[in-house]
């Protein structure tokens, strides 16, 4: 939770920061990673949030589906979702959450 430092407590709110985007996996400005670099990465990510019973968030973009650049980073994200499962992660989106 996020301090206040002027009232000298937690903010009641819970702040969970994007830890892995698409886009940054595969822009050449960025990491510039094959599909296959690009899921190991991602799983050895995850295994050190699992580690220290973190929380893990991954942002993939619907404009990265059923386009030709994309076309081989969609098992990327299978992988991730299977991985996760495989790992005991709780699979949430924003569908699932009371907001």
């Amino acid at each position: 939770k996020p301090y206040d430092f002027k009232t000298n407590r937690e903010y009641n709110i819970w702040e969970i920061p994007l830890i892995v985007m698409d886009g940054t996996l595969v822009d050449d400005k960025y990491m510039s990673l094959t599909p296959k670099e690009g899921l190991e990465k991602i799983k050895k990510i995850m295994d050190k949030v699992g580690r220290y019973n973190g929380v893990f968030t991954i942002l993939w973009h619907n404009s990265s589906f059923y386009t030709d650049e994309w076309r081989d980073w969609e098992s990327v994200c299978e992988g991730v979702i299977e991985y996760s499962k495989e790992g005991g992660f709780e699979v949430l989106n924003l569908e699932s959450l009371s907001l």
